[in-house]
């Protein structure tokens, strides 16, 4: 078992969005981190933005030769893994240029193309849970080790199942369902790994703008009200016209705001959004 004190880290899917930000704080608080990234350049990149101790690493989860020459690069640099973050994922295989909304609506699981299934719950799923299989005897030799896999609550049967959750008519059998599954097959791997030195952890970021989701610049809060069970608290970024193009609110909740609508302003509104 290592009792090295440097802290190595491996992140997939580093090079942009929420895994690079995760990579740059990782570097900032004295990991020596491994930003992954399918393209090494874009990798290279991502690590010199970053600075510290932060090293590109071709790394693409659906491609098993990859995974064994990422799995060896840091075993022969340190021989154990500190923490693995699960980043890498897609939300979509289809069409090229559609909108977020276009994208969820052609993902319904009474329509959705079964080939954009197979290659989403390749990367989110099963490309997910092979990394992760093969850096294992790395993170075993490490004194203590964490797997944070980053999830989504999209993928919460409990919330989806619940009529009064204004965001369950976004859950989708392609992307939403992937981490469905994700959620379930580290829980097991929690369970499998309780009482050893790995832990495992599933969190959730929440709705940000990423290339995920074609950079849509949608903030939300959630605030507890009487009246209520979904009440938001929206900061402002579209005019309230653009807002109701964008989201598609329920025809049977009413749009309230208090005071005038402006840029700077906030308004509370009852609605059904996709995230």
């Amino acid at each position: 078992m290592q009792t090295n004190e440097i802290k190595v880290a491996l992140v997939t899917g580093a090079n942009t969005g929420v895994g690079f930000q995760i990579a740059k704080a990782l570097a900032e608080n004295g990991y020596h981190v491994f930003v992954g990234s399918r393209d090494l350049e874009k990798g290279k990149d991502a690590a010199n933005q970053i600075g510290g101790e932060a090293h590109a690493i071709q790394l693409d989860i659906t491609d098993n030769n990859s995974i064994r020459n990422a799995v060896g690069k840091i075993e022969n640099e340190f021989g154990y893994l500190t923490l693995l973050v699960n980043n890498a994922a897609i939300s979509n295989a289809g069409i090229p240029g559609r909108t977020m909304w276009e994208i969820l609506s052609a993902q319904k699981a009474s329509v959705t193309s079964i080939a954009e299934m197979r290659q989403v719950w390749e990367t989110n799923v099963f490309g997910t849970l092979a990394i992760t299989q093969a850096l294992l005897p790395l993170l075993r030799n490490a004194k203590q080790s964490r797997i944070v896999t980053v999830s989504s609550s999209l993928g919460s049967l409990t919330l989806n199942a619940d009529p009064d959750n204004a965001f369950r008519s976004g859950f989708d059998a392609v992307y939403g369902a992937s981490k469905t599954a994700l959620n379930g097959v580290f829980l097991s791997l929690a369970n499998e790994l309780e009482n050893t030195n790995v832990k495992v952890h599933l969190v959730s970021p929440g709705f940000t703008a990423t290339a995920l989701n074609n950079f849509v610049k949608v903030q939300i809060r959630w605030k507890k009200a009487h009246l209520s069970r979904y009440a938001w608290h929206w900061r402002k970024i579209y005019p309230m016209e653009a807002l109701r193009d964008r989201l598609p609110i329920a025809q049977n909740k009413a749009v309230k705001c208090r005071g005038r609508i402006t840029q700077r302003k906030t308004c509370s509104y009852k609605l059904q959004v996709f995230l």
